[in-house]
């Protein structure tokens, strides 16, 4: 039995206007926890009876990116909260640069894609960070990409080759971090640079520079750790086999694709679509050496250097590798495949091809007698 007073209460409260409980559910909101705050809010966007319910359709666009069942366009900001740009994926918020390079490139000729690296992180005003811990020749491989942007005309670089989580995890370490321009991340072994570097105020700050606009480059192993499904080793082949490859958790610079390198030249296409085959929602990306995938803020990859990109869609694809045992082939069908050079571009959250290079006219050979003809063919 409640007493009188609490009765009163109750009683009090049934009898309070509607505006007066939406504001004190708003209030209350306001200072709770995110969760309980976008409940409050979801609840007082019911109360009030506005906007219109959407149809019974699923990932219908409102205002947000999607919404669920009986969505309302009042309360597209709440729902934001659950959607996948919130969760990870090509809609996070961006607004640096990444170049992810499949390693071996060129150091002493044109250097295409140091220099359009340089280029990105502010030319000769550049704050280059170089970071190799991936590396197994230590000191050596950031001091030598140090003389290499010297050369280019980079007056202030620094490297860093951490070893232990407790020197990734240093202020002072990750204050250089978030101080430069360009991040440059060598070669050597993904996980032992997702692994000691993984969670730590470095990786932290890495991701910050990029939110604000910096850029951030990998070879080789540092391009693999871009992504945030990362390669951490695998074996050769051109068949896709069960068990071909092993996924951990990489930097998420550029989440929603799988990265390889040296993809042509070590026979990478097998462990790509066996990855792509396990997991279709993300978009298997394998870079060949002296080349290299310049993403921007929009999300498009533009091929630059001397070989091609290979780009694994399994949109659409079916696969028998939910059930293989063992390390036997596994089947994988009606995958989409698209292999780029350089001047070609890809819009990584269409999935399509967006432009290509600028045809170029094929010289006109002169016939005898001073008359210009067809190009002789070969």
């Amino acid at each position: 039995m409640r007493s009188a007073e609490g009765r009163a209460a109750s009683k009090s409260r049934a009898g309070w206007p509607a505006g007066r409980r939406l504001r004190d559910a708003s209030s209350a909101g306001r200072s709770a926890p995110p969760a309980r705050r976008a409940a409050a809010e979801w609840r007082a966007a019911g109360a009030r009876g506005l906007g219109r319910v959407a149809p019974l359709e699923t990932n219908r666009r409102l205002d947000g990116p999607w919404l669920p069942h009986c969505a309302t366009r009042s309360t597209a900001g709440v729902l934001r909260l659950f959607s996948r740009d919130a969760i990870g994926g090509f809609g996070s918020v961006s607004e640096g640069t990444v170049i992810i390079i499949g390693g071996a490139e060129d150091k002493v000729r044109d250097r295409v894609i140091l220099n359009r690296f340089v280029s990105l992180a502010g030319g000769t005003d550049a704050r280059i960070m170089v970071i190799s811990t991936a590396s197994s020749l230590g000191a050596e491989a950031g001091e030598r990409y140090r003389a290499i942007f010297t050369e280019l005309g980079v007056t202030s670089i620094r490297t860093l080759h951490a070893v232990t989580r407790a020197q990734a995890n240093e202020e002072k370490t990750a204050l250089i971090a978030r101080d430069a321009t360009g991040i440059f991340l060598t070669g050597g072994n993904q996980l032992r640079l997702s692994s000691t570097i993984g969670g730590t105020r470095l990786a932290d700050a890495i991701l910050d520079r990029f939110r604000h606009g910096a850029v951030v480059a990998g070879t080789s192993a540092g391009a693999s750790a871009m992504s945030s499904h990362m390669i951490a080793f695998g074996a050769s082949g051109a068949t896709p086999k069960q068990r071909m490859a092993q996924i951990a958790a990489g930097l998420g610079v550029l989440p929603g694709v799988i990265v390889d390198q040296h993809f042509q030249q070590r026979n990478r296409l097998g462990r790509l679509l066996s990855l792509i085959a396990q997991n279709p929602s993300l978009l298997g990306l394998g870079v060949d050496e002296d080349t290299a995938g310049v993403v921007g803020p929009d999300h498009v990859l533009e091929v630059i250097g001397r070989g091609s990109i290979t780009i694994v869609d399994g949109t659409t694809s079916e696969t028998d590798a939910w059930e293989v045992r063992g390390h036997r082939p596994l089947m994988i069908s009606n995958v989409v495949l698209h292999s780029l050079s350089s001047g070609y571009k890809f819009d990584l959250r269409r999935r399509e091809r967006i432009a290509s290079p600028p045809l170029r006219a094929l010289p006109r050979r002169a016939l005898p007698g001073g008359v210009p003809g067809e190009a002789a063919s070969s």
